[in-house]
């Protein structure tokens, strides 16, 4: 599978089962520890969604990547697959060029075609996924901009008091403005750049007023319109996924009740009852459109109910609560990193086996590069060029060797070879195209057929003559042997 694909299903995947967990355990932890432990705990997940670090033996990465690991030698020394548990970020973004392979005469050795079809389908999907992406973030972007355009034109210059009492609160540290415009229904925070407190324009007394400035400079002080746009951002990424806008409900509620938190911890018993009155004033008659990305003070009426129980019910949590709560966020941080995602691999010469293959070893020319394949085991390019590849394929020994060609191909020579491990074919064939693609173009490869009789089945090392000399080809050949004892007797 191609390794973007396997990184944005990882991530997925991880931050999924870690959404469930949470989602499992959150009956219990609802009303018992903080709001705001809550909402970083989500916060904890929405990085398992974006960040593509990841330590090799991690649960997921094992999972995407259950092959063993295949050892090469090339003139310099061992290039060989990096065991460690060293962290790092996903080395190989490669996607198949369906076309350029086709040309380069890649699949030409594709018999049943899976390989081809293969590249093909995972081509198609990337492009699938990078529509939805793009799709999302636009509609998201333009949402965005209609939105900040109508409140820009409706926005009324505040009065002093109303500046004053701002002043007042930031003590002049924090660089917001406030204005008030007849287009919301409910106060907002928005701008991450030049940040703007925007209040409707009714008629506040000097309480509720403050109630509303604390509430949004709380979101500002915390970020929270940072990881408004992060959240949004996670969403269209992995916008297949449906559990990922149950996630962002979730976190849109967590930050909200966490604000509130924030807000009367040290109010008292009043003091709290107006500031459920003042979120009751306040909240909004409608739903803000698709983008529009702001933080508000009361947006839907349904989770009014909890809000108002939640400030009434706060106490200062015990110390053996807040120690619980540190634990668990601990706990969720930890779970996030073990379960990890597709860590990719990170060495210029990279190896992995196919499943059917056994581990070997292979001296190639200094400036060639290995890259894995998904079923032809090995590719070996040169200046970005496809110059061979090693793969394995069924033999049958009551079978003509022709099993192991493929069609519309002749052979120019064939013999065999001695002083091997085991018994080696040597030919150059030509291929042409079928007459039907109107395509003329002959290709000629020189192929070594490791054949393996007693496990039905043969390595095909081969080389395109136009890009391999033969005295090379016969000498990466010679070199050619298998770490695994029962295929080497």
């Amino acid at each position: 599978m191609n390794e973007i694909a396997k990184l944005i299903l990882s991530l997925s995947l991880s931050g999924s089962i870690l959404a469930l967990l949470l989602f499992a355990i959150k009956p219990i932890i609802k009303h018992r520890l903080s709001k705001s432990i809550q909402y970083y705990i989500w916060i904890v997940v929405l990085l398992r969604l974006i960040i593509p670090f990841s330590f090799e033996g991690s649960i997921i990465d094992q999972l995407m990547y259950s092959y063993q690991t295949t050892e090469v030698n090339n003139s310099q020394g061992n290039v060989q697959q990096d065991d460690s548990s060293s962290g790092n970020i996903l080395g190989s973004l490669t996607l198949p060029n369906v076309q350029g392979n086709v040309a380069n005469g890649v699949y030409n050795n594709d018999i049943d075609h899976n390989r081809y079809f293969t590249d093909l389908v995972i081509e198609s999907i990337f492009y699938i996924w990078l529509f939805g992406v793009i799709f999302a973030l636009t509609v998201n972007l333009i949402g965005y901009a209609r939105f900040s355009k109508q409140l820009k034109q409706r926005n009324i210059t505040t009065s002093d008091d109303d500046n004053k009492l701002l002043a007042t609160l930031t003590k002049g540290r924090t660089k917001v403005t406030l204005v008030r415009n007849r287009f919301i229904t409910t106060p907002i925070l928005i701008g991450i750049i030049r940040p703007q407190i925007v209040i409707p324009d009714y008629k506040y007394n000097e309480q509720q007023l403050t109630n509303i400035l604390l509430h949004e400079l709380t979101h500002l002080r915390r970020f929270d319109l940072f990881m408004k746009w992060l959240t949004m951002i996670v969403t269209s990424i992995h916008w297949f996924n449906p559990l990922m806008y149950i996630i962002k409900k979730e976190i849109n509620r967590a930050c909200e009740l966490s604000c509130d938190e924030a807000v009367i911890k040290n109010l008292n018993t009043e003091q709290k009852q107006d500031y459920g009155d003042t979120l009751i004033a306040v909240v909004a008659e409608q739903k803000y459109a698709l983008g529009a990305l702001q933080v508000t003070m009361c947006e839907e009426k349904k989770h009014l109910k909890e809000r108002l129980l939640a400030i009434m019910a706060y106490n200062k949590k015990s110390k053996l609560l807040t120690f619980i709560s540190l634990l668990l966020l601990l706990v969720v941080t930890c779970s996030a990193v073990i379960l990890g995602a597709s860590a990719g691999k990170v060495k210029d010469h990279e190896i992995a086996e196919s499943k059917q293959l056994d581990q070997y070893k292979l001296d190639t020319p200094e400036h060639w590069s290995i890259v894995k394949l998904p079923f032809a085991s090995l590719s070996f390019e040169e200046n970005g060029k496809v110059i061979g590849e090693l793969g394995v394929t069924p033999y049958y020994p009551d079978q003509p060797l022709s099993q192991l060609r493929n069609n519309h191909t002749e052979v120019i020579e064939s013999h065999a070879l001695n002083g091997f491990f085991t018994e080696v074919i040597q030919e150059k064939i030509q291929q042409t195209p079928p007459a039907a693609s109107g395509d003329t173009t002959v290709t000629e490869t020189l192929h070594f057929y490791f054949i393996m009789k007693d496990k039905n089945k043969a390595y095909d090392l081969y080389f395109y003559t136009q890009d391999v000399d033969e005295q090379t080809a016969v000498s990466v050949a010679k070199s050619f042997t298998l770490h695994s004892s029962n295929d080497a007797q």
